[in-house]
């Protein structure tokens, strides 16, 4: 509990602020302006937190996010900018903290707290307020589990038997004209609004102390130590490791020749002879393949990680077991490469579309994790080091992609595409409505896409036609015109403002 009255004081304030920025908006200036304010106070609340290194990088994706929020206002600009705020918040709050899945796992411990911190800081008496509410706390914690356990119950009886539900349904009635002069005097949504509010505020302005997870991060190394035991007979375990060697050694050996297999029948098949085939066979080929490869990958490496995890590290004639371990690694890289050609093949010949960029970002990761495993087996670093590193760069990553509008980016590609029969025309659809104009300005090019679709009768698309699909787009154009009539300053965001002027001169 905090000692201080300004962050009760704060705390009100700021959910005056929360309703009249959020209330009936969508996320676009109001975010960035409520995050960035959040962030300067916690940083002159916290004072010395910008020392730290993991706090000025998570500052900066926070700010770069921020400003993408503005520019592009793309529903993974708000993501990482609400991930990164978070990031941060942890980070501020324990500046000792370096890994990021301690620092979220801190700001989940806030909102643990945070409600009873609130309490407690606005507790008339405090002193023997306290008491009571631990006590009050103390049964309500008792009480969680027998009232899921109610509901569950109740819901299935409710469900099951038609007398109960009949019994349940008369009980509510009574209460009929009690709601209907609840819910007509009193908006039920904007209650439920600000008790969103109310959570979302405690966790931020309310620090938990506890420093468990601090601790566990301090104990932990970035490398290897070697464990010296005895077994049950008072022999060292050195059989058990040479077992382990032996085995690790067979499976490597073995699938580092079931692996070089598969990669010259890719590299025969897919680097160099690649043949197109028709849409469906190829769908099959790109998603089932890429899905079950990139699986054989994780595997792969949880397998290097299981082996590589103790004493085997320290064996002394380990060196031909690491090599076989780099060698099947360096493969896996090879394996990344020919699933991301075959995506790179499906894009080729039918555009762009979310999933397809996701790949690419997911092989990008994949890549840096194996050789940050090669990495970790070299210099003996631990589990934790592998994971702190990789979540970092998938942090940094994810930030990066802010900076792309991938919806215009998509729409663009997928226009100017030379297979005009191989482009989902239905999937315009499914793009913000920042892509309209572009839309409008391409019809040609759309209406070329549609007769290519009906020459060879491709059957997934739903848009037979162009003046179906010219329809729904100037009533998708309509609709989104209006919808922002409804919006105010708070919702504003450059890429909806620049669309608005684009569809109205």
């Amino acid at each position: 509990m905090l000692k201080s009255n300004i962050d009760k004081y704060l705390f009100v304030l700021l959910l005056f602020v929360f309703n009249y920025l959020f209330w009936q908006q969508l996320f676009g200036i109001n975010l960035f302006l409520f995050s960035s304010s959040l962030v300067v106070y916690q940083l002159i609340k916290y004072k010395g937190s910008l020392q730290s290194n993991s706090v000025k990088i998570a500052l900066a994706c926070t700010l770069v996010s921020g400003i993408m929020l503005l520019i592009t206002n793309s529903i993974i600009s708000i993501l990482v900018h609400l991930l990164s705020f978070y990031i941060l918040l942890g980070f501020i709050h324990e500046q000792k903290l370096m890994s990021i899945y301690f620092s979220l796992a801190h700001v989940f411990m806030n909102y643990l707290s945070g409600i009873k911190n609130l309490i407690f800081d606005f507790s008339p008496n405090q002193t023997k307020g306290n008491r009571k509410l631990n006590l009050v706390f103390y049964y309500l914690k008792l009480s969680i589990i027998p009232f899921i356990v109610f509901v569950f119950f109740f819901v299935i009886y409710f469900a099951a038997n038609e007398q109960f539900a009949i019994y349940v349904e008369d009980f509510f009635k009574q209460f009929d004209g009690f709601f209907n002069y609840i819910f007509v005097c009193v908006s039920f949504e904007r209650i439920l609004f600000n008790v969103f509010a109310v959570l979302l505020l405690s966790g931020i302005i309310y620090k938990s102390n506890f420093l468990k997870l601090l601790n566990i991060e301090l104990s932990l190394s970035d490398f290897l130590t070697r464990i010296k035991t005895k077994n049950k007979q008072n022999n060292f375990p050195i059989n058990v490791l040479k077992s382990e060697y032996k085995a690790a050694l067979i499976l490597l050996v073995a699938m580092n020749v079931l692996l070089a297999i598969v990669n010259y029948a890719d590299i025969q098949t897919v680097w160099f002879d690649f043949v197109p085939s028709n849409f469906l066979k190829m769908k099959e080929f790109v998603h089932e393949g890429t899905y079950l490869l990139i699986l054989s990958i994780l595997l792969s490496m949880l397998i290097v990680l299981f082996f590589f995890r103790k004493n085997l590290n320290f064996y002394p004639a380990n060196n031909f077991l690491k090599v076989l371990a780099y060698l099947w690694m360096l493969q896996n890289a090879v394996l990344v490469y020919s699933v991301y050609l075959r995506n790179y093949n499906f894009v080729f010949l039918n555009g762009l579309a979310y999933k397809r960029i996701g790949v690419m970002v997911f092989l990008t990761l994949v890549l840096f994790g194996l050789i940050t495993l090669i990495i970790k087996i070299y210099k003996r670093h631990s589990v934790n080091y592998l994971l702190r590193i990789n979540t970092w760069f998938a942090f940094l990553v994810l930030t990066a992609m802010t900076c792309v509008d991938w919806d215009l980016k998509i729409a663009k590609y997928n226009l100017n595409h030379w297979n005009k029969a191989g482009i989902d025309v239905d999937f315009y659809f499914t793009l913000s409505p920042k892509v309209m104009p572009l839309l409008f300005e391409n019809q040609e090019k759309i209406k070329e896409q549609i007769l290519a679709n009906q020459h060879f009768k491709n059957t997934w698309t739903h848009y037979k036609n162009f003046e179906k699909f010219e329809k729904h787009l100037k009533h998708r154009k309509e609709n989104f015109l209006e919808n922002k009539k409804l919006l105010t300053w708070q919702s504003w965001n450059y890429s909806d403002s620049k669309t608005i002027a684009q569809l109205t001169k």
